[in-house]
């Protein structure tokens, strides 16, 4: 994924390509709680691992910041929403056979990289290659943190920042959310809103919850045959170019699919 803005599956298969090195993977850095993956997890370790080498849960998002920037105030305002938000100083582990239990560490600092590249005659190649040699690093996901940036000074005075995460630690929202902080502390100094609840309370209750594998797997066995999105919506739709099929809703079921997404999100 990729976003570009302004500044001013089943738990036994996880476990088993989890385990595809022969060899158990826990961080060594001294953690401070341990908790189970969620199933989200649990699936997007799952085709990390199986797909190795492809970059499809890697997000990067890209900001340009006018005029000066004050890298050592920017990287404190970064450092301390990581210190805030446990998740963020998360990684994963996993031994053979099992699935996999994201680890909290007590402190991490972000790797921050710092570019001078206000001399390049062609800066927007330059810096499209810098991304794009970014991305094809990926992240190690029993290493943390799940997230790094890169500053790149531009010729005409501001910066372009860009900043790699991990699917399995952040969503659109989120990051959103985690933006808006690094901004509010880079600015004031500090974070009005009172700190957030761990997310490991979340994934402990989750874990605690009956697993719906049994109810999933009973599904198909009421149809006779799969059903597709262009059967669901009958012939309203139309395939374009790069092979995706569009379908235009009236605009009532629109925001009513878009607020029932938002409630279970």
């Amino acid at each position: 994924a990729l976003m570009h803005g302004h500044l001013s599956g089943p738990r036994f298969d996880t476990a088993r390509v989890l385990a595809t090195d022969g060899a158990s993977r826990v961080s060594s850095r001294v953690s401070t709680a341990t908790y189970p993956a969620t199933s989200l997890q649990q699936g997007l370790l799952f085709h990390a691992l199986l797909d190795a080498g492809h970059d499809a849960y890697v997000n990067q998002v890209m900001a340009t910041v006018r005029g000066p920037l004050d890298l050592s105030r920017f990287a404190q305002a970064w450092n301390h929403v990581l210190t805030r938000h446990e998740v963020l100083r998360s990684c994963f582990s996993w031994r053979d056979g099992e699935a996999a239990s994201a680890q909290v560490h007590r402190r991490v600092e972000l790797p921050i990289s710092a570019l001078d590249l206000s001399g390049e005659d062609d800066y927007r190649a330059v810096w499209s290659s810098v991304c794009e040699r970014d991305r094809a690093r990926g992240l190690a996901l029993d290493q943390p943190p799940l997230l790094r940036l890169t500053l790149a000074r531009r010729p005409d005075g501001g910066h372009d920042v860009l900043w790699t995460s991990h699917h399995a630690l952040l969503d659109g929202w989120s990051a959103s959310i985690v933006l808006a902080e690094v901004l509010e502390h880079y600015e004031r100094g500090e974070i009005a809103a009172p700190p957030p609840r761990a997310f490991r309370d979340y994934a402990t209750w989750v874990s605690s919850r009956p697993s719906a594998q049994a109810w999933w797997q009973a599904r198909p066995e009421r149809y006779s045959e799969a059903a597709g999105w262009r059967d669901a919506v009958g012939h309203q739709g139309s395939l374009v170019a790069d092979g995706s099929y569009e379908v235009v809703l009236e605009s009532v079921l629109s925001e009513r699919l878009v607020g029932l997404a938002r409630t279970w999100q």
